[in-house]
């Protein structure tokens, strides 16, 4: 008995330093080749985002998928407000990469307000997010397992990454089809987020509130995601954790888009033009709800 688990650890042992001099080529490699593949890189945005900003100076963030990197467009939101602000999102953005996202923002930044696009919540529908979780893990303990497809760059080049200012995207081209906007159907029924990111975003609110930095939920117009039902959860969420909410699929929201022109695909992001649009929507309920509190400028300005 005694010699098997001798075996059994020494067989252990030899694994974790196989996968750390793994993990160690497998960076190594990135970094000499250019980079790692799009799907990696786009993991990575966010903190190479930041790594961009200068400590302590931005004053407002938003958090969140890739309806928060093409829909909230950072420059049209300086000009009019003198705010400094960013957009730390990625395409598919998962609970547990948001909250590393805000790990690092509170390291670097002091934020005023923090705007938290709630796509985020329901990635994974009503998963508990276990297998997230296990995979982040052994991702930060062996970045083999993260990089794992960087030997492809020594057979071609990897793709570049789309321009950005501050995080933000713009999408130039207009989707040919408008889609369906009559999506908002009145019904008291709610779509609940799982308990699981419910937990970590419970996380962000209690250091948030400890750090004296305004948290904001705000839900972007889309579609081909959103619903009532959606909406009606988190209303439930924000006013019983007494978060503000800002939704910009209700009308009441004073956002007008033309889905003729101001969508970049069937009804999810947002191009440029409805990019303009979204943001400026956004301030105006920002100022609403006491988030910004200087008079915005005009769009001449």
């Amino acid at each position: 008995m005694k010699n098997k688990l001798l075996s059994c650890a020494l067989f252990l042992a030899i694994l974790v330093i196989l996968l750390q001099a793994a993990s160690m080529v497998s960076v190594k490699l990135t970094s000499a080749t250019g980079g790692a593949d799009a799907a990696i890189e786009n993991h990575l945005r966010p903190l190479v985002t930041l790594q961009k900003e200068p400590d302590h100076t931005l004053d407002l963030a938003f958090i969140g998928d890739s309806l928060v990197m093409t829909g909230v467009d950072t420059k049209h939101l300086d000009q009019m407000t003198g705010m400094n602000s960013i957009v730390l999102s990625s395409p598919g953005m998962t609970m547990i990469e948001a909250y590393h996202a805000f790990e690092e923002l509170l390291r670097r930044q002091n934020p005023r307000v923090i705007m938290f696009e709630t796509d985020v919540l329901y990635y994974g529908g009503n998963l508990d997010g276990t297998g997230n979780l296990i995979s982040d893990i052994s991702d930060r303990a062996f970045p083999v397992f993260f990089y794992h497809d960087t030997w492809k760059n020594l057979l071609r080049k990897p793709a570049p990454i789309a321009e950005n200012y501050k995080g933000f995207t713009p999408m130039t081209t207009v989707y040919p089809k408008a889609p369906d906007m009559n999506y908002m159907h009145a019904t008291d029924r709610s779509l609940a987020f799982s308990a699981f990111n419910r937990h970590i975003m419970d996380k962000i609110r209690k250091e948030c509130s400890k750090r004296n930095i305004r948290l904001c939920l705000y839900s972007s117009i889309c579609p081909r995601q959103y619903s009532m039902e959606r909406h009606n959860a988190l209303s439930i969420y924000a006013k019983n954790t007494d978060l503000s909410f800002i939704d910009l699929n209700l009308p009441e929201s004073g956002l007008t888009i033309d889905p003729h022109t101001d969508f970049f695909d069937n009804g999810e992001h947002l191009n440029a033009s409805g990019a303009v649009k979204s943001t400026e929507a956004l301030i105006q309920n920002m100022r609403a709800a006491s988030l910004i509190e200087i008079e915005t400028k005009n769009r001449t300005g």
